[in-house]
């Protein structure tokens, strides 16, 4: 993947967990993300993530993701183009977020004709595949 498509797909699932109950979680590791060598996030960029996801709680509207969206892919294209160890760290919490925002489930039919289903760590009447 090259840096604008990690750009695009890294803003993507963190403005989507900026909107989520994961945020606090992911916004310390994007800040870990950040840090510089020596020290932490700069300000700059921890007052604008945070700032972002306040403008995506205010209002929720389809313009203002779109906002939202420009502004990190263009603070992680600025940061990709700087830092090659940067490109492996944001993959791994895009990762994460894109693990945590589906959901799987699973379908049983019995002989009954009765549809059973199951989410994550639920099963009905054998171990999950």
């Amino acid at each position: 993947m090259d840096a604008a498509e990690l750009a695009q797909s890294g803003a993507a699932a963190l403005v989507a967990a900026m909107t989520a109950d994961v945020w606090r979680n992911t916004a310390a590791r994007l800040n870990a993300l950040f840090a510089r060598p020596g020290g932490g996030p700069t300000e700059h960029e921890a007052i604008l993530l945070e700032g972002c996801h306040e403008a995506l709680i205010q209002t929720p509207t389809d313009a203002a993701r779109a906002n939202v969206t420009a502004i990190v892919r263009s603070l992680l294209r600025e940061r990709l183009a700087d830092d090659e160890e940067f490109a492996e760290r944001l993959c791994a919490i895009v990762g994460e977020q894109s693990d945590l925002a589906g959901v799987h489930q699973t379908a049983t039919v019995g002989r009954d004709g009765h549809t059973y289903q199951a989410g994550r760590d639920l099963t009905i009447g054998g171990p999950m595949a």
